[in-house]
């Protein structure tokens, strides 16, 4: 049963439609939120994990590498960062074909309510085939440096972050943004800036998602009958400076796993 008083509903429909896994617990660490994407990698729904013991349910998470760290944010200490290089899968998932699924985890603190202890909102990005790219690279050259680097900027960046709800807007690893109704962008995340090469949002805001080439004419169709779009596809940079559509310093193509949801 969701505890009301303490999660909103906007919350629980934000954190299920966010690719990447939700999970917040209490003091008790018992589990108040597990979204859609944890329901679907565990097999086990919300209405099966709510109000569970987490540590019960997951004894790894019981030794003090976890157990402690966990509680320190609990108790208002700074963002616990679980590497994916260090702690291999936080939850131990399988994928469908039995191999483990890669996690990065970062455990925030998020605001119990007016007269409530502080809950703890656990927020874990799948990085199974961005490992399996990271050690193919360590075979051709050294990249154990740049990749301490990247993981310090990250965790430093979690540390000065703000803690509360927009935690999971502002800190997410996965690129965010957010469209009115008439398909003009309002607002995108420091992570998306990044991956777009974008410098700030007003050097973007108000562009249109229905302008944008890089999206599918079936999908921009769906898009204008209410449905939820998910898809896999390369975004080409020549076409967004082609067009001057915005100014990035990006070039080039890159591929995207794009979730759109009204």
């Amino acid at each position: 049963m969701r505890e009301r008083s303490t999660i909103s509903d906007e919350f629980y429909a934000f954190s299920d439609a966010m690719p990447g896994g939700i999970c917040v617990i209490d003091q008790d660490k018992k589990i108040l939120v597990w979204n859609r994407t944890l329901a679907e990698w565990s097999g086990s729904s919300a209405e099966e994990m709510i109000t569970r013991d987490l540590l019960e349910i997951f004894p790894n998470l019981a030794s003090p590498a976890y157990r402690i760290r966990i509680e320190q944010v609990l108790e208002g200490g700074p963002p616990a960062i679980f590497s994916s290089q260090l702690h291999r899968s936080f939850f131990p998932f399988k994928k469908s074909d039995g191999t483990s699924r890669i996690q990065q985890t970062s455990v925030i603190g998020y605001p119990g309510g007016e007269g409530k202890p502080l809950h703890a909102m656990i927020v874990i990005e799948d990085v199974t085939e961005l490992d399996r790219e990271i050690h193919y690279a360590r075979e051709l050259k050294d990249r154990a440096l740049l990749e301490v680097q990247e993981r310090k900027k990250i965790e430093n960046k979690l540390r000065r972050s703000e803690r509360g709800y927009h935690a999971i807007y502002d800190q997410s690893p996965i690129g965010i943004e957010i469209y009115t109704v008439e398909g003009r962008l309002a607002h995108v995340n420091p992570a998306c800036l990044n991956l777009f090469g974008i410098d700030s949002l007003e050097e973007i805001k108000g562009f249109s998602l229905f302008d944008d080439p890089n999206v599918g004419d079936e999908e921009k169709e769906r898009l204008r009958a209410g449905e939820s779009v998910r898809y896999q596809a390369s975004f080409d940079f020549e076409k967004v400076k082609d067009l001057n559509l915005y100014t990035t310093s990006r070039s080039g193509t890159i591929w995207l796993d794009v979730q759109i949801t009204p």
